[in-house]
């Protein structure tokens, strides 16, 4: 997202704004 270019590798970020948030079922996938 936002326009970065694909790495191979690095960090998971998820996008926060302060609100609650729960993430249920997120598969992290080898390519």
């Amino acid at each position: 997202g936002g326009g970065r270019k694909e790495v191979p590798e690095g960090p998971i970020i998820f996008q926060g704004h302060g609100n609650p948030v729960a993430f249920k079922n997120v598969w992290i996938l080898p390519r």
